[in-house]
């Protein structure tokens, strides 16, 4: 975490004029990101761990060192253009008992369009998805089905994410 934060973030995001030849896995990870940077959004940086979940969120110094890491998160932003993208760090339990994030999963929902809003450039389609279609998902999921920030695409500074 401490290499991450004090120079892995930089040579990820930061000096585009690198030594190529430095760390192979950085070379490919940076021409994937430049291929693909309209398409990213977020950032995740995810780091398995053995131990109690508890602990970690316990944790002073792994409290700072995930502040130092989301302190690079100007890195990130200049990368993309100046566009935001969110940089979003966890801690994942390898110990068995303790879930990790659950696999992806689709669903088709038959979305009767209502209207439609822009703001900043963005479109929100509004409209009306039948309740059996709903019920369907979270009898497969169960309780997963309010895990996830239906906000989670909107910036943080958006006024509901304030909240």
């Amino acid at each position: 975490m401490e290499r991450l934060a004090k120079d892995g973030l930089a040579r990820i995001f930061g000096n585009p004029n690198q030594d190529a030849e430095q760390n192979d896995l950085i070379s490919y990870l940076k021409k994937d990101l430049k291929e693909h940077r309209e398409l990213i959004d977020r950032v995740y940086v995810h780091f398995v761990f053995k131990g109690d979940v508890d602990a970690v969120e316990k944790s002073e110094g792994l409290s700072n060192r995930r502040e130092d890491i989301d302190n690079k998160a100007h890195l990130i932003k200049h990368f993309f253009g100046n566009r935001d993208v969110e940089l979003q760090v966890d801690f994942i339990a390898d110990k068995p008992g303790h879930r990790g994030p659950p696999p992806a999963q689709t669903y088709v929902v038959h979305l009767r369009e209502a209207g439609t809003a822009t703001h900043d450039g963005r479109t929100m389609h509004i409209g009306f998805v039948p309740l059996m279609e709903l019920y369907g998902i979270f009898k497969a999921l169960g309780q997963r089905f309010f895990d996830r920030n239906i906000r989670a695409a909107l910036p943080p500074d958006n006024a509901p994410n304030k909240r």
